[in-house]
């Protein structure tokens, strides 16, 4: 992504000591750019670091070792209300006994603005985020919806260089994170201002993101656009934690003709797309990249019997019996075939991803 960074981690590492004794590493040597005007995501399971690095970002924490810059300065230091950004956290922090008006004009009055700028600030923040006529609303009579709309435009408002977003949706039903994770994703585009957001929630990553930052066990596993880390995971981690997939083990043989194929640990042969050396190997294949088999079919193929079929609308998901006790999952359309019956399905080598572990 040939944008320039807002924000670079550099070499960053966080330990914390234990009520045992011991220290306890949350990030490793961390590096990352987080670049200018974008949307941004740390994803990754719980535990996995990723709120300890906004929180070091935000200037709620300091580094073990390492530096966070943004812009050019360096944030060593540097208090969390002294730096150019703002956090929308994972319970808003509203102040219930104010009007919406009043919480968004908040941090406006403490840092001394006059009354005129901060009441034109605080109607065009409320614009932004499509509650222009809630001034006067108390906090209390809102839903829980338009109580995360007034704290992000409590953190607009103040037009921070980076908005730090901590699990924003995580209160809001199924329905309403879908709608929000479009709301900010515009509301992202209309101020040119970098978001930084945290969520371990793949579908909200993918959806809302220009780059997702994946990690697991206080490091980065990738980083790449959202169709890339799908579609072209470079580990087995992420293969496995961003969104379903089919994984296999084995060992890599090379014919005459130099065509690579993967024997895996139950015995299936599955063509690889590639030129690769012989030897172990993981391989990612995603479940809509299977196909039921046609008559005219060339390609190559893996034969089970269902296990399982969960109708799921426009989709069926199935699970089938390989040989050697394998699994493998794939999503069908229009099909629902019956559990026992044979099914094969083909595959396009080059819809394989070869992973490091």
């Amino acid at each position: 992504m040939d944008v320039p960074a807002v924000v670079q981690v550099s070499r960053v590492s966080k330990r914390f000591l234990s009520p045992d004794g011991q220290w306890v590493h949350a990030l490793k040597d961390i590096t990352l750019d987080i670049p200018a005007g974008k949307f941004t995501t740390l994803l990754g399971p719980s535990g996995c670091g990723k709120t300890t690095l906004l929180r070091l970002i935000g200037g709620f924490e300091e580094p073990s070792l390492g530096g966070i810059f943004i812009g050019e300065e360096l944030m060593e230091g540097v208090p969390a209300n002294k730096r150019p950004t703002n956090t929308v956290f994972q319970h808003y922090g509203l102040f219930p006994h104010m009007t919406v008006g009043q919480n968004v004009a908040y941090g406006l009055e403490v840092a001394g603005l006059d009354k005129e700028e901060v009441r034109q600030r605080v109607s065009e923040a409320l614009a932004m985020v499509r509650l222009p006529d809630m001034q006067s609303r108390k906090i209390t009579q809102i839903s829980g919806g338009q109580q995360q709309r007034v704290a992000l435009a409590r953190a607009i408002v103040m037009r921070p260089k980076v908005l730090l977003l901590d699990e924003p949706m995580a209160a809001l039903d199924r329905q309403l994170r879908k709608e929000m994770q479009v709301e900010l994703k515009r509301l992202q585009n209309e101020l040119g201002i970098a978001f930084l957001c945290v969520t371990h929630d793949q579908e909200e990553a993918l959806s809302m993101s220009d780059l997702v930052v994946v990690m697991n066990g206080g490091q980065i596993e990738q980083q790449a656009a959202p169709r890339e880390i799908y579609e072209r995971p470079q580990t087995r981690f992420v293969a496995g934690f961003v969104g379903e997939t089919n994984l296999f083990d084995g060992q890599v043989t090379v014919d005459a003709a130099g065509h690579a194929s993967l024997t895996s640990v139950g015995g299936n042969r599955l063509a690889l797309g590639t030129a690769c050396p012989p030897g172990p190997l993981c391989v990612s294949l995603r479940p809509e990249k299977l196909q039921p088999v046609t008559a005219d079919s060339q390609l190559p193929r893996l034969s089970g019997i269902v296990q399982e079929a969960t109708y799921l609308g426009n989709l069926t998901r199935v699970r089938l019996a390989l040989a050697g006790e394998e699994r493998l999952i794939t999503t069908l359309a229009g099909q629902l075939p019956r559990p026992g019956e044979p099914l094969s399905l083909c595959y396009d080598p080059a819809d394989l991803c070869l992973l490091r572990d």
